[in-house]
């Protein structure tokens, strides 16, 4: 029973997963000292919710570019996988990723207005 469990949460110790979430950890601490420090810098919360508002279309074409940039990769990335001879199985999963990558992107900005 104990080798049963040790299998399933073997992911876990996955060296790539672990890096992904360090540097998920740092990106989200670097997001929440940012937030820190302009609000000490702006005198408190509600100049800071103003700063951001006022400033908001310059926040919209950050995404934009880095929306484009991940398309770029991602185009070179399918790219590759054609020109490897994937199947046709794995080309529809990729194709998944695809819609559902674009129904979050929308949502979230949906959700921005």
């Amino acid at each position: 029973m104990t080798g049963r469990r040790g299998r399933r949460f073997a992911w876990l110790l996955n060296r790539r997963l672990g890096i992904a979430f360090l540097w998920m950890a740092l990106v989200m601490g670097i997001a929440v000292a940012a937030n820190l420090v302009g609000i000490r810098m702006l005198g408190g919360i509600e100049a800071w919710s103003q700063w951001l508002t006022a400033h908001a279309g310059y926040f919209f074409a950050w995404r934009l570019v880095l929306y484009g940039a991940t398309a770029w990769g991602w185009r070179r990335l399918r790219i590759c996988h054609h020109q490897n001879g994937k199947n046709s199985d794995e080309l529809a999963r990729i194709r998944r990723v695809e819609v559902a990558t674009m129904l979050a992107v929308l949502l979230l900005e949906a959700s921005n207005l």
